[in-house]
């Protein structure tokens, strides 16, 4: 995962996605849009 995105997982089936760039009203960029496919591709696996 990168800096920019974090994934909390819940005690259920549960997941929080959070978008990190406050700086940029968290504009997506390649670095963002990369680690969202991430972090969705790794919970859809789980």
């Amino acid at each position: 995962m990168t800096d920019s995105v974090r994934v909390e997982r819940g005690d259920d089936a549960t997941a929080v996605v959070t978008l990190n760039r406050p700086e940029v009203r968290n504009a997506i960029d390649a670095e963002l849009l990369h680690g969202l496919r991430t972090a969705l591709r790794e919970l859809d696996e789980d």
